[in-house]
């Protein structure tokens, strides 16, 4: 009889290991994460860091350009305020103001072309307007007369302030604004009235105000506003003579 061969390896037949399950795998795996962990990390801090220098230099040149912008702006400004205030000064305008209604009526061409060489001399598009103390407009290079009594900026010049409004809606157009406004100063009836305080005799008062009426100090502090640097300053000179 023949008998059959045996297995040589018992518990049945043999299997492969898988390459996935081998040691040799398992150290490159290993090796390939701690170097690719600390890789990823230095290429997100590097971005981040990135992100981070670039915010920071776009806010650095946007601040930049808005102090150059903020500075042109103010310039333009004190420029239009200057002018504003030497239209305020001219005769034109304080005589119009101080007038009577039929002086007013005589006055009103001429005011109004002194008003339109003012715009002119801004030549930004916008209207000029000479108001009275109730805020009624009574002279525009254009536009209706309105009545800004309520305007805050118009309360501001009453009260003796050069002032720039904040961005407001014009009542005329609907567009939005901003408005430039400065007092209107009889400069010779406000000295007359300081004069009538301190000084009693009204030939003495006509001498004090040739003197007064050549005095650029005044004038100043009339048109800034600084009434109360105004009285003493006057008191100061009456005492001195």
């Amino acid at each position: 009889m023949k008998g059959k061969k045996k297995n040589k390896a018992t518990g049945g037949s043999s299997q492969g290991i898988s390459p996935s399950q081998s040691i040799k795998t398992r150290l490159i795996a290993v090796i390939l994460a701690l170097v690719a962990v600390p890789l990823i990390i230095s290429i997100v801090v590097n971005y981040i860091s990135s992100l981070r220098e670039a915010d920071e230099n776009a806010e650095t040149m946007n601040l930049q350009a808005a102090q150059i912008v903020e500075g042109k702006f103010v310039d333009v400004m004190d420029q239009n305020m200057t002018a504003m205030q030497i239209a305020a000064d001219a005769e034109d305008c304080v005589r119009y103001l101080m007038g009577s209604d039929e002086e007013r009526e005589a006055l009103y061409d001429t005011t109004l072309t002194f008003l339109k060489d003012t715009d002119d001399v801004f030549g930004d598009g916008n209207s000029t307007a000479l108001t009275d103390k109730s805020g009624q407009q009574l002279v525009r290079t254009s536009g209706e007369l309105l009545n800004i009594s309520d305007r805050e900026y118009f309360k501001k010049a009453v009260s003796g302030t050069p002032y720039v409004s904040d961005v407001l809606q014009d009542k005329a157009t609907g567009q939005f604004i901003m408005t430039m406004i400065v007092p209107v100063y009889n400069v010779q009836e406000y000295i007359r009235e300081l004069l009538k305080i301190h000084v009693k005799s009204q030939q003495t008062r006509k001498e004090y105000m040739i003197k007064f009426n050549e005095d650029d100090n005044i004038r100043r502090y009339v048109q800034d506003g600084n009434i109360e640097e105004a009285k003493i300053y006057i008191k100061k000179i009456i005492e001195e003579i």
